[in-house]
């Protein structure tokens, strides 16, 4: 499979791993193209930095966005702007997915099955799996009056309930007319 990695070059991040990991897996990594703005070419090591003007001359079979950088939501939609289907677009946990599927892939342990089963069909995220599984919650906002700050009440893995603070703007307003946070967890 040819890859290609989105990557701010003013970040100066070492892919090394990230490389390494590609090899392993045996893709073919293209090259890196630059989300910077800047339209020219340069180099990340032995790998071509092309610029993003330049996308769609390019023959892929996959973009990964470097989701380490604050911005990767904005690249991605440039890319989907840039008329690059959704299915040609993942984040860069996916090489990590894909590695665990192939080192656990001859595993017998049931949940370690169950797991990969999973991730044969879902993006890897922060949450791991099942995540749809679980019930949406809304945990109502409170105001604390000595601070100003808005915040919830949390319960703890010990049962106890603490408060859990947030920027003055969190929270969505609904219908009842009180402010709410939706999926905490």
């Amino acid at each position: 499979m040819n890859l290609l990695i989105l990557m701010n070059p003013a970040e100066h991040r070492d892919y090394t791993k990230i490389i390494d990991t590609i090899d392993a897996l045996g893709h073919n990594l293209i090259g890196f193209v630059r989300m910077d703005g800047v339209n020219n070419f340069s180099v990340v090591g032995e790998y071509t930095l092309f610029p993003f003007a330049h996308i769609r001359l390019l023959k892929y079979d996959l973009i990964l966005l470097d989701r380490y950088v604050d911005n990767a939501d904005d690249w991605h939609s440039n890319v989907i702007k840039a008329g690059i289907p959704q299915s040609r677009v993942r984040t860069i946990y996916w090489l990590l997915q894909h590695k665990m599927l192939k080192k656990y892939e001859d595993s017998h342990d049931d949940v370690i099955q169950e797991t990969l089963e999973y991730w044969r069909t879902h993006e890897l995220s922060i949450f791991n799996q099942h995540t749809e599984f679980y019930e949406h919650t809304l945990d109502e906002m409170c105001m604390d009056n000595n601070c100003g700050l808005p915040y919830i009440m949390f319960k703890t893995v010990e049962g106890k309930e603490r408060r859990m603070y947030y920027p003055r703007d969190e929270g969505k307003k609904y219908p009842d007319g009180k402010y709410y946070v939706k999926d905490i967890l």
